[in-house]
């Protein structure tokens, strides 16, 4: 994963959001850019919930109007992810990064994860995701062109 590094202050650029009640992060170089949630009819775009991607058991209860869409480039064709709130642009110092272990990261249902860290004033982890390393959104998207991402195609 390529992650957008700030030599001069040793941090990096990642773009924080939730998914089924929990934190993740993904690097701000694999998003092209954020949107209100998008219609499904529009058929413009793949739209897939992140919860697909990441392999959450159980999709986020947030209405529709508290979920966002992240924008994506995937073999050229744009890919919606529908993620939800809060989503915002957060730097974290390279010292606060923990890689997964690979016995881990070999063994976990949860798709993409390569580092947790921790935010200020909490103890839950934030999950730092690798979308492009994540089977869930190569197998979707290329394979559910029309895909709502609502789980139910």
């Amino acid at each position: 994963m390529n992650l957008a590094f700030d030599q001069s202050t040793s941090r990096f650029t990642l773009v924080r959001f939730q998914a089924g009640g929990r934190a993740f992060a993904v690097a701000v170089d694999q998003v092209r850019g954020l949107a209100a949630r998008t219609n499904p009819d529009q058929g413009q775009a793949v739209t897939i919930a992140v919860e697909t991607i990441l392999g959450l058991a159980h999709p986020d209860t947030q209405p529709p109007s508290e979920r966002r869409t992240l924008w994506l480039l995937r073999s050229g064709q744009p890919v919606a992810v529908e993620v939800s709130e809060p989503v915002r642009l957060i730097e974290v110092a390279v010292g606060h990064l923990f890689a997964v272990p690979p016995l881990i990261a070999a063994r976990t249902t949860l798709k993409g994860a390569c580092a947790l860290f921790f935010e200020a004033d909490s103890t839950e982890p934030v999950v730092l995701v690798d979308f492009l390393a994540a089977t869930g959104l190569v197998a979707v998207s290329l394979t559910h062109s029309g895909s709502t991402g609502n789980g139910t195609d």
